[in-house]
């Protein structure tokens, strides 16, 4: 899955690899905004990619940390307890074995989080925790 830009002019179309080329798919919901260097990583229990954080291209503060999931149709924000301070540039990963996605790292984007981060948080598929 390929998903937007880092630009003004945000390309929100998401684009499905077919084997050989790149196709547009038709999404509904309204897709997260224009992001520069979001997280995201497919989740195969829940069949869906979860996006999170990135810096919004408007350049808008505080940046906000955000959490989207998109189901192969459909775009949602959920409304997480709990988020990671906002971030851009983290590492996410699928856990199989424990049916969860993990993220570390990235660079804190708000005053009093900026800079390097190393803490590690865990997505169950409705709430986000540090371990």
């Amino acid at each position: 899955m390929r998903f937007g830009d880092c630009s003004d002019a945000h390309d929100a179309t998401v684009y499905g690899f077919d084997g050989g080329t790149w196709v547009p798919k038709t999404t509904s919901g309204a897709p997260p905004p224009a992001l520069c260097a979001p997280s995201m990583a497919g989740d195969s229990n829940q069949r869906a990619i979860v996006l999170f954080g990135g810096k919004p291209a408007t350049r808008a503060t505080p940046v906000p940390a955000d959490t989207w999931i998109y189901d192969g149709d459909v775009w949602h924000k959920p409304s997480p307890a709990q988020s990671p301070p906002a971030r851009d540039d983290a590492s996410m990963v699928y856990d199989p074995d424990h049916h969860v996605m993990v993220l570390f790292g990235g660079q804190g984007l708000n005053q009093g989080q900026s800079g390097a981060l190393n803490d590690t948080w865990i997505w169950d598929g409705s709430n986000w925790s540090s371990p």
